[in-house]
């Protein structure tokens, strides 16, 4: 609402809040150096004080004269993943260690919190989903260390 002199040294409205965010994480071995693994989590966040001030508008509290309605909701995230890894440094006698990692992810945010590409204040979406497959790996041979890593997204 528009900024008047009355608002000007105006108490913030107070938040308070609380949520659960639950996390299950299971793994099988298959053999000596073959793993299935699975994780579902849900998790809150809400919103900081730089995205309550910066959802008034350009400039945020300096730029324009108005005042945080805290409209913004918290972003509540559904994840889960299934996946498949590899241990292959008992093949490699020069190796401490070395793997290969391949998982499955579904992620899910209702209430997702974003920059607006119009004026650089706050928007809120009602939900981003994104799913895909990610690869993972990484060697060790205490002289020399290297990752490699790649995303593949079927959704987003």
């Amino acid at each position: 609402h528009p900024f008047g002199e009355a608002d000007r040294w105006r108490m913030p409205q107070e938040q308070r809040a609380h949520s659960w965010s639950p996390m299950l994480s299971v793994s099988y071995d298959l053999a000596d150096n073959h793993r299935l693994f699975a994780r579902y989590a849900r998790m809150s966040r809400f919103p900081s004080l730089y995205e309550l001030t910066a959802s008034t508008g350009s400039g945020g509290l300096y730029g324009s004269k108005t005042v945080a309605e805290y409209s913004l909701k918290p972003e509540k995230s559904t994840n889960w993943e299934v996946g498949y890894n590899f241990n292959f440094a008992p093949h490699f006698a020069k190796l401490r260690q070395g793997d290969l990692r391949l998982t499955y992810y579904s992620n899910k945010i209702k209430n997702q919190i974003d920059t607006s590409n119009m004026d650089g204040g706050m928007i809120q979406y009602d939900k981003a989903i994104s799913k895909g497959v990610e690869l993972q790996s990484r060697l060790d041979s205490g002289r020399f260390f290297a990752a490699l890593g790649a995303t593949y997204r079927l959704k987003q």
